[in-house]
């Protein structure tokens, strides 16, 4: 769709101005008097309608009345030309000018035809967009009426600045409420453990559990299927935590796959199922098991999470072969240094 030239004014401004549009903001091409639509906008999104040859009005922009001077323009080049000829001419209508017939863009000399061929803004590359975009724009402004020149193209860049810095704080500021929720989500956990230690029995009867140490993989998936059942999943918890006298959280899970597991089952698994030049069973797969063992593990100070319990069975089952090696003249435990970090879900 090419472009028009109009002569119009807002309400209540009696000075006319030249304007370059696309001829889909007119209502009607074939009349003289029409009306003009612009749209209720201005800077980057401004300069993209009026450059935009196939740009179409909206009901919803704003209406002026207007003379059609020129359409059928080609492109933004030759309509700008037209547009420094004809400023030298009277802006204020003559009485016979509504008689007039809307005047076809002539057809163009070889130097037109020449200028017409050159590429539009639009399929300039991005380098020569940039440069361009500062003269067209200056253009558009020159030419856009009262309501829709209210802000500068410098004034436009501050502002987007401002906003890009209060986006910026706002972010920071989610990532601390965020960290706060995550915080407070393991206190409440550890409160609940802690809760749940008191009111839990702390010596159900052993005879209770009608448990076989694993000592091969379809025990080990029977029994990870099992804990599904959270009443189970319970039982097991306070069977193995009335069996289990260490404190320190690693020494717990220690003393759990101990009670658990043979150590020669032991030697088959591997967290991921890889193996030195064998298959292993992988240790991840079983969901319900991990979770076993986070809550053995967590204590009043610690409270263990899925990463915890990884490494923890990571440097266990590399070791497996050693373990089961061993004469068992003492219970195993934990040699690493306490860390003075805090221990959170939040890992």
């Amino acid at each position: 769709m090419p472009f028009a030239i109009v002569e119009a004014h807002e309400a209540g401004d009696a000075n006319k101005q030249l304007y370059v549009v696309p001829e889909g903001w007119l209502l009607d091409t074939e009349q003289t008097e029409t009306i003009l639509l612009w749209p209720r906008c201005d800077g980057l999104q401004m300069y993209k309608l009026l450059t935009d040859g196939e740009s179409v009005a909206n009901t919803k922009w704003i209406k002026m009345n207007c003379t059609v001077k020129m359409i059928n323009i080609p492109n933004l080049s030759v309509a700008h030309g037209h547009v420094s000829k004809l400023k030298g001419e009277c802006i204020e209508p003559s009485e016979d000018t509504a008689s007039q017939v809307v005047q076809k863009c002539p057809t163009p000399s070889p130097l037109e035809e020449e200028c017409s061929n050159v590429p539009c803004e639009e399929d300039i590359s991005e380098q020569k967009a940039e440069s361009s975009f500062s003269k067209i724009h200056t253009k558009t402004m020159e030419i856009a009426p009262a309501s829709v020149r209210t802000i500068s193209e410098k004034d436009f860049f501050h502002f987007l600045l401002k906003v890009n810095q209060k986006i910026t704080l706002l972010e920071a500021l989610v990532r601390k409420i965020t960290d706060k929720v995550v915080y407070l989500e393991a206190q409440a956990q550890m409160l609940q453990s802690r809760l749940n230690s008191r009111t839990a029995p702390k010596q159900p009867m052993i005879s209770d559990v009608d448990f076989k140490q694993i000592d091969c993989l379809q025990s080990l998936e029977s029994f990870n299927e099992k804990l599904l059942d959270k009443e189970y999943q319970d039982k097991m918890y306070q069977w193995l935590n009335a069996q289990i006298t260490e404190v320190k959280s690693e020494n717990r899970m220690i003393e759990a796959i101990d009670i658990l597991f043979t150590k020669r089952f032991m030697t088959k698994c591997s967290w991921t199922g890889v193996g030195r030049g064998s298959e292993k069973i992988a240790m991840m797969r079983m969901v319900n098991i991990s979770k076993l063992f986070r809550r053995v593990g967590t204590t009043a100070s610690v409270i263990v999470n899925q990463r915890m319990v990884m490494m923890f069975f990571m440097k266990k089952l590399r070791n497996a072969v050693r373990r089961s090696e061993m004469k068992h003249l003492r219970r195993s435990t934990s040699h690493n240094v306490p860390s003075h970090k805090a221990k959170t879900e939040s890992q």
